[in-house]
């Protein structure tokens, strides 16, 4: 984990400063930089145009999809509650929606049904969420 303090300012200033390809070589300068893991993997991203906008998201129904995967997972909770456990792993090869779920903004989500995820975490239970990948998720396959 990287030590020291993050800033928008700064990672504005590398934004800004043009990197030739060169410069990038084999992920070197993105992966080196202090700041945390999930903003080198957004750099990482971005400068291989990677990034969806929200337009883009949209028109390829990404959104829909994102809401059916945290349904599915609401539904899921729900599922594991009446049945009296106490304590669950969510698997799921949805990275961003993880994080969506993990940020601490997901009680005033605009998507109800981050909202119901946030909701059910907070009962009294002990839930996890583990990323998988794709190939590994036996239900999705």
């Amino acid at each position: 984990m990287a030590v020291g303090k993050f800033s928008m300012r700064e990672s504005y200033k590398h934004l800004c400063c043009p990197i030739s390809s060169n410069q990038l070589g084999d992920d070197e300068v993105i992966w080196k930089m202090k700041i945390p893991q999930r903003v080198r993997t957004f750099l990482w991203m971005l400068v291989r145009n990677k990034i969806l906008t929200n337009e883009e998201c949209a028109r390829k129904g990404m959104d829909e999809i994102f809401r059916i995967e945290a349904r599915a997972i609401v539904e899921g909770m729900k599922l594991a509650w009446l049945k009296g456990y106490k304590q669950v792993e969510i698997n799921c090869d949805n990275v961003m929606l993880i994080d969506t779920i993990y940020n601490e903004f997901a009680s005033i989500s605009n998507i109800a049904e981050v909202r119901l995820i946030h909701e059910w975490c907070n009962k009294d239970w002990k839930v996890k969420f583990r990323h998988v990948l794709r190939v590994s998720n036996k239900v999705a396959n």
